[in-house]
Order: C-alpha cells, then structure tokens, then sequence
C-alpha cells in the first residue's frame, strides 16, 4: 500500500467515525425531545417524515425517522469509500466536507436555543 492510500485511509477512518457520531448523536436529540420533534424539527424533510409516521401511529415517526438516518448514513459513507477508490482526491474532500458539516451539527444541536 503506498503512502497516500495509507494516509487516504486513515482521513476515511476518522471522519467515517466523526459522522458515525454526529448521526448517534443526532438519533440522541431525536429520541430525547421525541414529545416535541414534529413541532420543533427545523429541517422539512425530517418534519414532514415525522409526521407522516405518526399520523400511522402515535410517535413512529421518530422511530422513521432514525432508521431512515442510520440507512443514509452507511450509504453515504459507502459512496465517499467507493469515491476514495475510484477518485481519491474527490471522495477526500467529500468525506471531510461531511464529518465538518457533523461537528457543526453536532455543536447546532447542543447549542441551539
């Protein structure tokens, strides 16, 4: 292994586990504020899946809406692991780009309010 596929791995690793966090995390905030997520949820999408869960059951909503994060989740990392492979330089800034954007969303959601 040359040493920049060595170091393309270890820059996948840690920030595949930086999103790994930002997403539990997240799934966190969802299931503690669980009563409240419908009427606070800022980002739309997330809101209308919500609601559309529990207009099926009372708070399946949340429940969706976490699974719907861990499926995303891995497939987003599988892409930028794929595009690490096939073009190095552009699944690098992906990947770093998305573990950034987690430590911000990370940071948003114990600050916010």
């Amino acid at each position: 292994m040359g040493k920049q596929t060595n170091k393309n791995h270890i820059i996948y690793e840690v920030c595949a586990y930086i999103i790994l966090l930002g997403t539990a995390y997240d799934i966190f905030w969802c299931i503690l504020t669980t009563e409240t997520l419908s009427r606070d949820e800022l980002n739309p999408i997330a809101k209308w899946i919500v609601d559309a869960g529990n207009k099926h059951r009372n708070n399946m909503g949340v429940a969706i809406l976490c699974l719907l994060k861990v499926l995303m989740t891995w497939k987003v990392i599988w892409i930028c692991k794929y595009l690490i492979w096939k073009k190095p330089r552009i699944g690098i800034t992906c990947i770093i780009g998305l573990a950034v954007f987690q430590i911000w969303l990370m940071f948003f959601l114990t600050f916010h309010k």
